[in-house]
């Protein structure tokens, strides 16, 4: 998401907020006029008239800049939202049994959350985090990078670097309890494996 008239980009994460994120900013982001076109375009063109998403759903850092420009990029406040892997893939698995159209959408409905880490089979299609904000030498290529865990504060901190108040609404919440129960011991070095840039590169753990 990226604000011309506020000159700021969100890197939107799935899972970690974003759409919530996105729903509080937009009117800060946007006039009312850029609003309702992207509003009508959205459900008939298709068509991101104002550049909002200039390099489509869930892009990296790497793809944001080959779409506006470095120096654009650079210029403006950059920021996003990491979570912990192990929540973050219990609460994928759940969005995915939402998603007909998604490629794992018969695998995630007929299988629980720990046989459908078991059916990857090692592999994993799922980007991490690190990929899409860290550079080549683990370095943040954003300005600031929020925590989903702590997201109402880290999003007041943003509020206050673009000069503006606004709260979160909570979009696309999946169902269920602490994602903790959904796990067995082999499905935490799994997933571990799976990401292992994140846990190494945001301190995350399987405990806390």
């Amino acid at each position: 998401m990226i604000s011309h008239r506020r000159r700021f980009i969100f890197v939107h994460i799935g899972k970690a907020g974003g759409k919530s994120v996105r729903k509080a900013l937009r009117p800060i982001a946007f006039s009312p006029v850029q609003r309702a076109v992207q509003y009508i375009d959205a459900r008939t063109f298709k068509f991101d008239f104002f550049g909002a998403d200039p390099a489509g759903s869930h892009p990296s850092v790497a793809e944001l800049k080959a779409a506006i420009g470095k120096d654009v990029f650079e210029n403006y406040f950059s920021f996003s939202f990491v979570r912990n892997p192990w929540s973050r893939m219990v609460s994928l698995h759940r969005f995915i049994q939402l998603r007909p159209k998604s490629v794992h959408y018969k695998a995630a409905t007929r299988l629980n959350f720990a046989d459908f880490i078991d059916a990857l089979d090692g592999s994993n299609p799922f980007l991490t985090q690190s990929s899409l904000l860290l550079d080549a030498n683990g370095a943040p290529q954003v300005d600031f990078i929020g925590r989903f865990e702590t997201l109402n504060d880290d999003f007041e901190k943003v509020c206050k670097t673009i000069g503006c108040k606004a709260s979160l609404p909570h979009k696309n919440k999946t169902s269920g309890g602490g994602f903790r129960t959904e796990y067995k011991a082999e499905t935490v070095d799994k997933v571990k494996d799976m990401f292992a840039d994140d846990v190494a590169n945001f301190g995350y753990r399987f405990e806390a």
